[in-house]
């Protein structure tokens, strides 16, 4: 049965229809028997049960008159689905969460479209090598004491968002004052240390190291990326000597209350892209070194944009005004 939900006990009776009974039930360790019920028609056959939100091995009894009826012990916990720790090349883990009371999980792998017992396990994860790995539907059930809980969802391990450790690294803005990024990995399984690198033309440069990994969900910031666009990768250094690499991401970085333009200089009939720190719509003017206004929009997205189609050869000054009236100005060559 499951925590939580609704279950219908039934029984049968063939006696006189008046006849009432006392349904209670007991959780497993327990001497003493709740009443779910007090006068409880039998002729009623079936009882609609908000089953406790616990794990326990339990029994249900109806007593009447001089009799007592007691059902065979059975299971309340919640059905488990699996999640993928690592999906690798050549090794994977699958994961559980603990279920209070088992003392060992039985998994089931799928073989000719029908789902067969693999193996019992102590542990709530299981690692498969390469060969194991053919295989890639899996579930998993409690054993409580000598009964089989309820299987759960089967899991398809390679399909389950999760790569090789790493399941999602992204930065908090892709332009921003403040670079930040947000990693989640499977699993701290294995992993001996993370580090956050920014990738130069001279070679990767370790930002922040996290070790001992902990926890699943990290967060990383470097204190001195470069104006504009800089990008950055995680590399997870394992406990049996391996590492992991992240996809690459990029960041435009702009210190607050600056405007940065590029490709500067630029040719023309090229788009402009223009950052800035500050969100939100900006009002985006290019004057010429007399003053005159060649070019004016408004953009609220991420990377600002100005076309520079039929706009003549010079030295220009761009000109940004945020949501807040803040101003900035750089100058922009148009070749």
């Amino acid at each position: 049965m499951r925590p939580g939900a609704t279950s219908f006990l039934r029984w049968q009776w063939s006696g006189p229809a008046a006849t009432v009974g006392q349904l209670e039930y007991q959780p497993l360790g327990s001497s003493k028997w709740r009443v779910l019920q007090a006068g409880i028609p039998l002729a009623q056959s079936n009882y609609a049960w908000p089953v406790p939100d616990t794990t326990t091995l339990a029994r249900v009894r109806m007593v009447a008159g001089s009799g007592t009826f007691v059902s065979d012990t059975f299971t309340v916990a919640r059905p488990l689905t699996p999640t993928v720790g690592y999906a690798c090349q050549d090794e994977a883990l699958i994961q559980w969460e603990q279920v209070p009371g088992a003392s060992r999980y039985q998994v089931y792998q799928l073989v000719q479209n029908y789902l067969e017992p693999y193996v019992i396990t102590t542990d709530t994860a299981l690692v498969l090598n390469k060969a194991q790995m053919q295989i890639r539907y899996y579930a998993v059930a409690p054993i409580m004491g000598k009964l089989l809980g309820e299987r759960g969802n089967t899991i398809e391990f390679t399909e389950q968002g999760t790569a090789c450790y790493v399941k999602s690294f992204i930065p908090r803005s892709v332009v921003t004052d403040t670079v930040l990024f947000d990693l989640e990995i499977g699993t701290t399984f294995g992993v001996k240390s993370i580090s956050l690198e920014r990738l130069t033309a001279a070679g990767p440069t370790v930002v922040q190291t996290i070790s001992p990994v902990t926890a699943r969900q990290l967060s990383f910031l470097d204190n001195n990326p470069a104006p504009g666009r800089n990008e950055y990768r995680v590399r997870l250094d394992l406990a049996k000597g391996g590492v992991v690499y992240s996809d690459t991401e990029q960041v435009q970085f702009a210190r607050p209350r600056e405007v940065q333009a590029f490709p500067n200089p630029i040719v023309a009939g090229e788009q402009l892209q223009i950052l800035v720190a500050e969100s939100g719509p900006a009002k985006i003017q290019l004057y010429d070194m007399t003053g005159h206004l060649v070019r004016e929009s408004t953009d609220t997205g991420t990377i600002r944009t100005l076309s520079t189609v039929g706009i003549a050869k010079g030295l220009y000054l761009l000109r940004v005004q945020t949501g807040d009236r803040t101003t900035m100005t750089t100058r922009v060559v148009v070749l």
